[in-house]
């Protein structure tokens, strides 16, 4: 029952179908009729929202992420229950075999997995870190707020963020854009403490950044990156602008504004 529970939280609530291919893909019941089973134990402990529904997860989420931390392996803490934890819970439950898509859920999993590394950072090293190296462009599937999420764990490997971003698209993507913003500028915090100067990068060729009289490396990644990162944010944080903002009564002309009562007026039944 407790890794059903495990699965809810990351995977759930499913069709019957998914939640049979969770529990065989995890090996918690690898023949139909046993996961059959299993979801139905899980459903009699926490009932659905949606009766069409499987592996309905531990509501509320705080309490779901910590369930997840206690139960998988990692947690140094002193105070730690050993007997809680489920050596099973190692196994990535997103991994793939080459070739094949990632789980309709991964986004979801992405985010809950994310979500209780920021307060336990064994999560980010156990289940993170080995998951988004070995596959960085799940990452990019779930989209945004969930890269930017990433970026801002205390402990983030920067070579893992580094290859993330080696996969980040060359434009603007209104998905990504927030994520590869918060990418971007943690980057360019870590690149600045590591340097000891400026620094031109030779290989761009945008006419904001001209080539300068070094010929040492850009720690900083690409400017037209940063360019990206940067007209993103500012997408993010500029009030938006209409083309044709509407007109106040007072910015009318006289007349205009004088037959305004009298034409909602006429209107009014």
């Amino acid at each position: 029952m407790g890794r059903a529970v495990w699965l809810a939280i990351l995977a759930g609530p499913l069709p019957h179908d998914g939640g049979v291919a969770v529990l065989a893909r995890t090996q918690v019941a690898a023949l139909p009729e046993h996961a059959s089973e299993v979801l139905d134990d899980h459903r009699r402990c926490y009932p659905p929202v949606d009766g069409s529904t499987v592996l309905e997860p531990l509501y509320p989420d705080r309490l779901a992420e910590d369930f997840l931390a206690l139960t998988t392996p990692g947690n140094s803490d002193p105070g730690a229950d050993r007997e809680a934890v489920d050596s099973w819970a190692a196994t990535s439950l997103l991994s793939s075999p080459v070739g094949q898509d990632s789980p309709s859920w991964a986004r979801g999993a992405l985010s809950v997995l994310i979500e209780t590394a920021h307060r336990w950072p064994h999560i980010a090293a156990t289940q993170l870190a080995p998951l988004l190296t070995t596959r960085p462009e799940l990452i990019l599937h779930a989209g945004g707020t969930v890269l930017a999420r990433l970026a801002a764990l205390p402990d983030i490997d920067t070579a893992l963020l580094e290859k993330i971003e080696a996969l980040l698209p060359a434009s603007r993507h209104i998905d990504l854009d927030l994520g590869i913003a918060a990418l971007s500028a943690r980057l360019v915090e870590r690149r600045l403490k590591a340097s000891s100067g400026p620094c031109t990068s030779r290989t761009d060729t945008s006419p904001s950044f001209p080539p300068g009289p070094s010929d040492s490396p850009c720690p900083f990644g690409s400017p037209s990156q940063l360019v990206i990162a940067s007209s993103s944010m500012q997408a993010l944080t500029w009030p938006t602008r209409t083309q044709n903002p509407p007109i106040s009564i007072t910015e009318r002309p006289i007349g205009e504004a004088k037959r305004a009562p009298l034409l909602t007026a006429g209107r009014r039944r």
